[in-house]
């Protein structure tokens, strides 16, 4: 049950850091945009005074502070989830051989060196690899299913792979997926 508690907090929404507000004096801060947000542009015509702007421009740099600082301890719990998982796949425990479900997760850094994957289902299908490194490397068992098609559709270059889970090329040039075989971690 911890194990499916601490999956599901990493599969919860998550946005990447808020980007920093306009510096630009007398330029006020539109809020930040989200697909579903409808943005106010109308301070474009603004012809308020420019204490105005000013206290405008203030109150955006505090909601832009308020925000990075929910993001910043957001991924401290995050990052942490994803170590106490490392940690308990590295050494001989019973956290071994269980379902570890990531669909959809999105990862922004992780610490997964040395983690054995074995007998559970890991799946990785939808998830996304965005800023921070995740590092894989030294991993051992199946390379668990989804991982490198998640890897495609990320950031290039976040994921440290052990050398045994890069794709090979077969005969005729194509990459060969290893998390395809039968005994990859998600069957």
């Amino acid at each position: 049950m911890v194990i499916d508690v601490l999956c599901a907090y990493l599969r919860m929404p998550y946005t990447p850091r808020p980007d920093a507000p306009s510096e630009q004096p007398g330029q006020p801060v539109p809020p930040s945009a989200s697909p579903t947000t409808v943005i106010d542009l109308s301070w474009l015509r603004s012809t308020e005074p420019d204490d105005v702007q000013r206290e405008k421009q203030q109150a955006a740099r505090e909601e832009h502070r308020r925000r990075v600082l929910e993001f910043a301890s957001f991924r401290e719990v995050r990052h942490t989830i994803i170590r106490i998982i490392g940690n308990h796949l590295r050494e001989n425990t019973r956290w071994r051989g269980k379902d570890y479900d990531f669909t959809g997760a999105v990862f922004d850094g992780g610490h997964l060196v040395g983690a054995h994957f074995t007998g559970g289902r890991v799946p990785f299908n939808g998830a996304v690899f965005s800023g921070g490194t995740v590092d894989l490397s030294a991993a051992s068992g199946a390379c668990p299913g989804g991982l490198l098609e998640a890897m495609e559709r990320g950031e290039q270059g976040v994921v440290g792979l052990p050398e045994h889970w890069r794709p090979a090329n077969d005969e005729n040039g194509q990459q060969e997926d290893p998390s395809a075989s039968p005994d990859a971690s998600d069957r």
